[in-house]
């Protein structure tokens, strides 16, 4: 996938999961967002519709080069929709797709919502306790103190994300 003057260029292949040519893979796991805002993509060097969410998503990826693979799973692409009987085939192989990857890249949305500082206060909760029960008490401690009101609204508003309200999130990251 590359980015140029604003088109995303994309190039789909088909192989066997379980074949020796599967490369190593990124699958996204990502809200669709609304089907009547969308944007092109060039895939194989034909033209396709994909939801904004999902442009954001990969804009954002091809922008950052973060990961060293250039192959990414994404329903939106990998499934024909119009298909009924692939589409069966594929949610029936999704614990597989998910589990194989060399990783699961969750787009909860672009940056906004003061997300970066949600981001920062996730990271800052994982650092405190050493057992559940200390967790527990700092927990009470970290609600209590007016400083961190603040991180706890921006967590509040990432988590009310629509990412977070799809049934498929636990399967695609848990999974992994």
């Amino acid at each position: 996938m590359t980015r140029n003057e604003g088109i995303i260029d994309c190039r789909l292949i088909h192989v066997q999961l379980e074949s020796r040519q599967c490369p190593d893979y990124c699958a996204l796991s990502y809200a669709w967002g609304d089907h009547a805002l969308t944007q092109p993509v060039r895939i194989n060097g034909r033209w396709f519709k994909i939801t904004e969410n999902l442009y954001d998503a990969l804009s954002t990826l091809s922008d950052l080069h973060i990961y060293s693979t250039t192959w990414y799973w994404v329903d939106a692409i990998c499934i024909s929709h119009s298909d009924d009987l692939e589409k069966g085939i594929q949610v029936s192989q999704m614990g597989t797709i998910f589990g194989q990857c060399e990783r699961v890249v969750a787009w909860t949305g672009p940056e906004g919502d003061d997300s970066e500082e949600a981001l920062d206060f996730i990271q800052l909760l994982s650092y405190g306790y050493n057992s559940v029960e200390d967790l527990e008490e700092w927990l009470r401690r970290l609600v209590r103190k007016e400083e961190y009101r603040f991180m706890w609204s921006s967590l509040d508003r990432l988590l009310g994300r629509p990412w977070w309200r799809r049934a498929w999130i636990l399967q695609e990251c848990i999974i992994r």
